[in-house]
């Protein structure tokens, strides 16, 4: 499987055969600037699953708002989850452990993993909507010549975004 990146393809060849379903959204930007949108980040390869999935960059070109729905539900459990195959690293311990004690370390690190995840993912989404909140009401102390506040304002949201780029660092 090569490394993931944005290019630009046919209907068909996005589709695969599938079915390709429409998400209404509540406010988005008209067809001609979601596609200059999508345009601008064509060849770029900085695909992560909790902060940059396809999900996200449809809703940033669609809305400009960079969010995934599905992991909102995200959660781990063991019969949603392929066994890896025997080349990989599972399969490598899988040989060199019981069968038993394989399993028990997988299904121990599925765990540990779920837990972080739904613990750190709703704390980075918490500051990513602060960061926005310090940033209109920084928008909006200046509009009204409040400087000292629009000031204030924005090193709250350099704070959020530190915290969040910890939280990142983590689930990377």
């Amino acid at each position: 499987m090569g490394e993931a990146e944005v290019s630009r393809t046919s209907f068909a060849s996005f589709a695969r055969g599938g079915p390709v379903y429409q998400v209404p959204q509540s406010t988005a930007f008209i067809p001609e600037v979601v596609v200059k949108r999508a345009k601008t980040r064509l060849g770029e390869k900085d695909y992560n699953l909790f902060f940059n999935n396809c999900e996200h960059f449809a809703n940033w070109c669609k809305t400009g708002r960079n969010e995934s729905r599905q992991l909102s539900g995200f959660g781990l459990r063991l019969d949603q989850v392929r066994l890896p195959q025997v080349g990989d690293l599972a399969g490598q311990m899988a040989r060199d452990e019981s069968p038993a004690a394989a399993l028990a370390l997988f299904q121990q690190a599925l765990g540990n993993l779920n837990v972080a995840l739904q613990s750190l993912l709703p704390q980075y989404a918490e500051l990513q909507k602060e960061m926005t909140d310090w940033q209109q009401l920084a928008q909006a102390a200046l509009a009204r010549g409040r400087e000292d506040l629009a000031r204030a304002a924005l090193h709250k949201k350099v704070e959020a975004s530190q915290q969040a780029e910890q939280i990142k660092h983590q689930l990377d």
